[in-house]
């Protein structure tokens, strides 16, 4: 099969690439690609079964990046308009609509987990020796709740080595940790100009309207932005126009 990949790159064409156990629902998804002498990361945005690229030519796709979700074909479709619409490289597009950490070929890191002590570990701590001092002491604070390695590291001596025995033995998981509430920070407090400039916008939130923000450079417009915006889930889209001057 082969990858036809949108690339960062000032070229306006897709670069076609070898995969062995790529499939349709590919399509959408990242992929690591060696380009040149260094290694890109570009949007897969169709297959195709033969490439005009001689076979002796036909580089190898390191890997398709699967852990990151595929992007949904209306985003590939937006993107492919303002390709032609611009007049820009679809990989130019693409690249600056992603987000930087998307855009990088170092490895996406893994999701924040705790670990935790599983059934089979709260047997092995109830009969464990009180010689295996370190891993009997993480199982007991594991005992009391998960925890990340960090606090494990800083309670219990030898807690890798520790960690890494009790995940072998089965005694020991590592466990989702819930994403925390988004929420809105403040941070800067307000002038009295920014207080009154924030409570005119608020006013105007329950009902359509036009409001100009003047204000020269560094005076703070962006941070009665931020603070009208919270005041209202529907604020950013109702202070329908922001000058800056």
């Amino acid at each position: 099969m082969i990858l036809r990949v949108a690339l960062d790159v000032p070229l306006p064409k897709l670069f076609d690439y070898r995969a062995e156990d790529a499939t349709r629902a590919d399509i959408g998804c990242l992929v690591l690609v060696p380009f040149g002498k260094k290694r890109l990361v570009g949007l897969i945005v169709e297959l195709a079964n033969e490439s005009e690229v001689p076979a002796s030519r036909l580089r190898s796709a390191e890997k398709i990046l699967r852990e990151v979700a595929p992007l949904k074909r209306e985003w590939l479709e937006l993107a492919k308009f303002c390709s032609a619409y611009y007049q820009r490289p679809l990989g130019e597009v693409v690249a600056a609509a992603l987000p930087p950490r998307l855009r990088s070929a170092r490895p996406i890191p893994d999701a924040p987990h705790d670990y935790a002590l599983t059934p089979a570990g709260a047997e092995a701590l109830a009969a464990m020796s009180p010689r295996q001092r370190r891993l009997r002491a993480l199982l007991a604070r594991l005992a009391e709740g998960p925890a990340p390695q960090s606090e494990l590291a800083s309670q219990v001596r030898g807690a890798r080595a520790a960690l890494k025995r009790g995940i072998e033995a089965g005694w020991v998981a590592a466990v989702a940790v819930a994403p925390s509430e988004a929420r809105f920070v403040r941070a800067h407090e307000l002038t009295s100009e920014q207080e009154a400039a924030v409570g005119a916008l608020s006013r105007t939130l329950e009902k359509f309207g036009v409001s100009v923000l003047f204000g020269v450079t560094g005076s703070g417009k962006t941070e009665i932005y931020l603070n009208s915006s919270q005041t209202s889930c529907c604020a950013a889209s109702r202070l329908s126009s922001w000058c800056q001057r």
